[in-house]
This record gives structure tokens, C-alpha cells and sequence, in this order.
């Protein structure tokens, strides 16, 4: 259980630098009060070197399934597989892609979100992850249900 008086890290797996700017925007706004961190990998290679070579451990993944190199699909499941201690990290999958979410889901993914075309309904999309996922980790330990 992560320790609500650190940094909160978020690794968000983009390669579309509108994306992550869009991203950062609505974690930031809707964390504004937590002490937030986020890591851009911009392709599936270098978030698993991330996880799986440099042991970075977050407290969230933000993953496209679109990627360069290795697709985001894949880095679910070798993540999951390679026994990287992330088994409570949730893997949440922001894509624009719609089909096979199930598959996705199976592969290790927490949660499927497709991404809204307009701008507002974007931001809200990513602040809502961040109310689902990272505002809970900020609570003391007792004090959650």
C-alpha cells in the first residue's frame, strides 16, 4: 500500500506528444493537491525497460495500445508475466482503438477507457482516472473502504 505522505508516480505509456500533454493536464488539475509525479515512456520497449529493468514501480499505469516497437497489449501481458510486483497497480488502458478490449482485460489490463475525440470530454476522461485510481492512494490506510 503506497505511503499517502510520498510523491504519487504515474507512468504514462505515449507516443503522441498531444496525448501526453492532454494527459498531464488532467492529472494535474484533478491532483492538484497530491504530490504528483509523471514518467513518459514514449514506445512499449522503454516502459518495460522501465518496469522490468529498472524495477520502477508506480502507482498507475497510463497506457495506449497503439505503440512503437512493442504494442501496449504486449506490455501488458509481460508485465503480468514476468512477475514485475505490480499485481495491485492498476493498468488502465486509454486508447482510441475499440475493438478487442476483452482481450485486453484478459491480458492483465485493470480498466479499458476509449479516448473521447473532444477536448473537454478528454480531460474529463483522464480526470476521472485519476479520481478512480490515484486520489484514493492519497487517503490514509484507515481511512479507506
Amino acid at each position: 500500500m503506497p505511503d499517502p505522505s510520498r510523491t504519487l508516480e504515474v507512468l504514462v505509456v505515449e507516443d503522441n506528444p498531444g496525448d501526453v500533454k492532454l494527459i498531464r493536464e488532467g492529472l494535474k488539475r484533478s491532483t492538484a493537491k497530491l504530490p504528483l509525479n509523471i514518467r513518459v515512456a514514449e514506445d512499449g520497449e522503454q516502459a518495460l525497460n522501465l518496469l522490468i529493468r529498472d524495477n520502477f514501480q508506480p502507482d498507475m499505469i497510463l497506457i495506449d495500445l497503439n505503440l512503437p516497437k512493442i504494442d501496449g497489449q504486449t506490455v501488458i501481458q509481460r508485465v503480468r508475466a514476468e512477475g514485475v510486483d505490480l499485481v495491485s497497480t492498476p493498468i488502465v488502458v486509454f486508447s482510441s482503438k475499440q475493438h478487442g478490449i476483452q482481450e485486453v482485460l484478459d491480458a492483465g489490463a485493470t480498466a479499458y477507457i476509449v479516448k473521447p475525440s473532444g477536448l473537454t470530454d478528454y480531460l474529463k476522461a483522464i480526470e476521472k482516472v485519476a479520481v478512480l485510481w490515484l486520489q484514493p492512494l492519497s487517503k490514509p490506510a484507515d481511512s479507506r473502504d
